[in-house]
């Protein structure tokens, strides 16, 4: 990367700098294994970064925006799990369209609970494709509450299913996941109760 930002800086290309600061930045974030969690407003700066560099990708094409209570700044979530989230949004919700992208993360909370919604005006999930997520969600809370150390190896892959298995692990029968099918998009719901929300 420091080669490529050097020879980018060479030809005066400063599209080229930020690109690879923004994914050496990144790079730095995801592979730090030492953290397997990190607080909701470090997610919501790499989060940044990564729809920064979808922009580099998709030019005018890519829209978003985040709003996020402040008071959820603090929070602790599996790392990754956000960009993980508007990736699937990206991957999946425009397939076989060319439509403008847009994605919405926003958040809220109370003393009692917060809420994280993910949205894209994609072309929406297919009722059988949702159905099936939500069977494997239940399979996983199954398999965690029954035999938790024998779990980690079955989860295996990513997407929402490794998603929910990573959110569960935190929050338990606290946590409440849902997959929306919007007239247009997809929607997913993050909801945690807890009395220490703040």
């Amino acid at each position: 990367l420091n080669v490529i930002s050097g020879r980018g800086a060479e030809a005066d290309d400063e599209v080229i700098c930020d690109i690879c600061a923004d994914l050496g930045e990144m790079l730095r974030y995801s592979t730090n294994v030492q953290e397997k969690q990190a607080k909701l407003k470090e997610e919501i700066h790499y989060l940044q970064l990564y729809l920064e560099l979808l922009k580099f990708r998709y030019a005018d094409m890519l829209e978003y925006e985040i709003h996020i209570d402040s008071g959820m700044d603090e929070l602790e979530v599996p790392k990754m799990v956000v960009q993980q989230i508007v990736e699937n949004s990206i991957m999946h919700g425009f397939k076989n369209t060319d439509r403008m992208k847009r994605i919405a993360v926003t958040g809220e909370c109370s003393s009692t609970e917060w809420n994280l919604k993910i949205r894209d005006n994609g072309t929406g999930i297919e009722e059988e494709i949702r159905k099936e997520i939500y069977r494997k969600w239940s399979d996983i809370k199954d398999a965690l509450s029954e035999k938790r150390s024998h779990v980690e190896m079955a989860i295996g892959g990513m997407g929402l299913v490794n998603t929910y298995a990573r959110l569960y692990q935190i929050y338990g029968e606290s946590l409440l996941m849902e997959l929306h099918s919007l007239p247009e998009g997809t929607e997913v719901s993050i909801n945690v109760q807890s009395t220490n929300s703040r």
